[in-house]
């Protein structure tokens, strides 16, 4: 089966469709938990899910409009995410490799090498420039838990300012600069 040539309509379509694919994460969609426990506190990595990347797929480019696969290299588990070009008319590829996670080593390498080819395709890109959370506490703290709020800058609409709340307490509260140095 040959695929029909592509019209300008098709390509505009597909050209917003991809910069949709690249628009920064909402805060919903962000998830937060202890990465490091250092001298001055704990230190919060932010990251994202692969149902995020799922539906952030699905809603630019359709539930056909993509595909995944897995393959081992060189004993390293890699996936590979193809969206369907128009400019082409054929599947571009971006791909990563995983990493074992502590719970379900398999799996989690699966679920870690999508996630990292999701975000060549630019999906939550953003999350390895956001600012350095740092919590002032020695206690165990469980940041999945805590309700976030956050304020973006208006030139790029990426996170500039994060508060987080626990059962109306303040848990977090920064503000950063356009250098992402913190502020307050």
């Amino acid at each position: 089966m040959t695929a029909k040539k592509s019209d300008k309509g098709d390509v505009l379509a597909f050209v917003e469709r991809m910069a949709a694919l690249t628009k920064p994460l909402s805060i919903e969609q962000i998830e937060f938990r202890v990465g490091a426990k250092i001298a001055s506190g704990q230190v919060l990595m932010a990251y994202k899910t692969a149902r995020v990347d799922m539906d952030r797929l699905d809603q630019c480019v359709g539930q056909y409009g993509w595909q995944r696969r897995h393959e081992i290299i060189d004993g390293q588990l890699f996936c590979h995410v193809g969206i369907w070009s128009p400019f082409t008319n054929e599947w571009v590829w971006k791909s990563d490799v995983g990493v074992e996670s502590r719970t379900e080593a398999e799996k989690g390498r699966a679920s870690d090498s999508f996630k990292r080819a999701c975000t060549n395709w630019g999906i939550g890109r953003e999350l390895y420039s956001m600012p350095k959370i740092i919590v002032d506490t020695k206690e165990n703290i469980y940041p999945q838990y805590w309700q976030w709020e956050a304020w973006y800058r208006k030139t790029d609409n990426t996170i500039n300012a994060l508060k987080a709340t626990y059962r109306n307490k303040t848990m977090f509260e920064g503000k950063w600069d356009d250098d992402n140095r913190r502020i307050k």
